[in-house]
């Protein structure tokens, strides 16, 4: 009879292909999604500019992930995580400061013809923060400045205004704190005080914040209107049907239908292009995603790199819960970017990071016990 413990071993050997044929799959989701929202008309064009951009950040991300998987120690860039959450801090100051303004909200700075959203390298720095403060849990000064750095950051994000991404970024921290092993009464305690700022919160929303949860509600009270939106996302992913009416040929995005098909609506082209098929073979991918992330934390002994892996799975899987719901009706529209799949190149260039992080951390962990057992062997 196999043993858990073996086959956890078999299930994490094969997570690492497993991972890149996810990968494979979600990248070329979002090339086919970003085909079939970006036709118009009559006229059809075979790779749309947002597709060709899309696959060079692909190109680019991967590069990336590839180098810092190969010469980037994870334990280095704990140490050095102070210095990156004061870089991301400097960015965020210069987004309010400098920054360009896109659908009401100040969230991009411009580097010659290309744009640069810091809040998604914010999510990496506020992670390795929150391992930095463990690994010197002992020492109140480093731990002091790490909460003080993370909510610094927490802070900028908010006054953009995103409170996605704000909301986003501290759930992370908060997993990544109770998979450190903090006393559930803390832990529930501090979820608790979140929830008591609620109607604080809201009432400092910006009027569009609470539309959007209002008409979220019931969009059937202002079809032509604030819900005009949802309703024509809901429209799109319905009429896909089984397999789809094919990426030229989505028409909600190609006639005009659906807004911002091409960002926060792209899951609903993307449906109405592939159909249900489609549609389970990209939730497979996520699964397989979720399933391969929480395997490889589960099976870390080390709690800060355990930590920084849970919080980065929460990150992606709440991007993926939010993101979806919203294009079926389910969740208020909030531009909180689905990985691998989204256009955007920020977005894109910080999930692979996260990633070879994640990967670099586990493929530490077992160098660190194949060198553990060669000191073993040569003592005995």
């Amino acid at each position: 009879m196999i043993s858990i413990e073996a086959l956890r071993k078999y299930l994490k050997k094969w997570c690492g292909f497993l991972l890149a044929l996810t990968i494979i799959v979600l990248m070329s989701a979002s090339i086919i999604a970003l085909i079939a929202a970006s036709q118009w008309g009559i006229h059809i064009t075979m790779l749309p500019r947002l597709a060709k951009l899309q696959m060079i950040w692909f190109a680019i991300s991967i590069l990336a992930f590839i180098v810092l998987y190969l010469w980037v120690d994870f334990d280095f860039v704990v140490e050095i995580a102070p210095l990156i959450a004061l870089l991301v801090i400097g960015l965020l100051l210069w987004t309010k400061i400098m920054g360009v303004s896109i659908y009401g909200s100040r969230r991009w700075v411009a580097i010659g013809s290309f744009t640069l959203q810091p809040s998604e390298f914010a999510k990496i720095s506020s992670l390795l923060m929150t391992v930095y403060a463990y690994r010197y849990k002992e020492d109140l000064i480093r731990v002091t400045i790490s909460v003080i750095l993370i909510l610094i950051t927490l802070g900028l994000i908010i006054v953009q205004p995103d409170l996605g991404t704000t909301i986003l970024i501290a759930s992370g921290v908060l997993v990544s704190v109770f998979f450190m092993g903090i006393p559930t009464i803390i832990f529930l305690g501090a979820v608790a005080f979140m929830a008591i700022l609620l109607p604080i919160l809201w009432n400092h929303l910006k009027e569009y914040q609470k539309l959007r949860v209002k008409y979220f509600l019931n969009p059937a009270i202002d079809p032509h209107g604030h819900g005009y939106n949802i309703i024509q996302a809901l429209t799109a992913v319905g009429a896909g049907g089984i397999s789809g009416m094919g990426i030229y040929n989505a028409t909600q995005a190609k006639f005009g239908f659906l807004p911002v098909a091409t960002a926060d609506f792209l899951f609903a082209s993307y449906a109405q292009a592939v159909g249900f098929i489609g549609v389970i073979v990209l939730f497979i991918a996520y699964g397989v995603l979720f399933f391969c992330l929480w395997l490889y934390g589960f099976t870390t002994d080390d709690m800060g790199r355990k930590a920084f892996i849970y919080g980065a799975l929460w990150i992606w899987f709440f991007t993926f819960w939010v993101n979806i719901g919203m294009n079926i009706g389910v969740m208020p529209v909030t531009g909180v970017p689905l990985p691998f799949f989204s256009y955007g190149g920020t977005q894109t260039l910080a999930n692979f990071i996260m990633l070879a992080l994640i990967m670099q951390a586990t493929r530490e962990k077992v160098v660190v016990d194949s060198i553990e057992k060669l000191k073993f062997g040569e003592d005995k």
